[in-house]
């Protein structure tokens, strides 16, 4: 049985990756029919409401890829999940900004830079 967190992910975020993983698993077993309640007409893959339901057919990275092991479990599981897509590109954005405002204050300490070095030699600072 699965836990409320499986539960809640699975019928939310987890949705797509279900999806996923039942077209895969019924691709490899002749006994999974794609439009049954262990391929895409299950009640658990309906946005939120699925919550409440059990959750007994919900398929794994094992029903897809097999008895790997551990490493190969858990690299398939995260190259899979969408979680780990969906924060790319708010890491990206921040990662951008990051660097803008750090090249901003390079910009702005080296015109302060030239504009105290002209002033002590009585000159016109030069643009950077």
């Amino acid at each position: 049985m699965a836990n409320i967190l499986t539960r809640a992910y699975n019928s939310t975020l987890g949705i797509p990756q279900q999806i996923l993983y039942r077209l895969w698993r019924a691709a490899k077993d002749d006994e999974i029919d794609v439009l049954s309640r262990e391929g895409l007409l299950a009640p658990e893959l309906l946005p939120v409401l699925g919550i409440g339901f059990s959750h007994e057919s919900d398929a794994t990275v094992e029903d897809v890829i097999g008895e790997q092991g551990f490493g190969k479990s858990l690299a398939a599981d995260i190259l899979l999940d969408p979680a780990t897509y969906l924060t790319a590109g708010a890491s990206a954005t921040a990662r951008q900004g990051a660097v803008s405002r750090l090249r901003a204050a390079i910009r702005s300490l080296v015109r302060r830079s030239l504009t105290l070095l002209a002033t002590r030699s009585n000159t016109t600072p030069a643009r950077p």
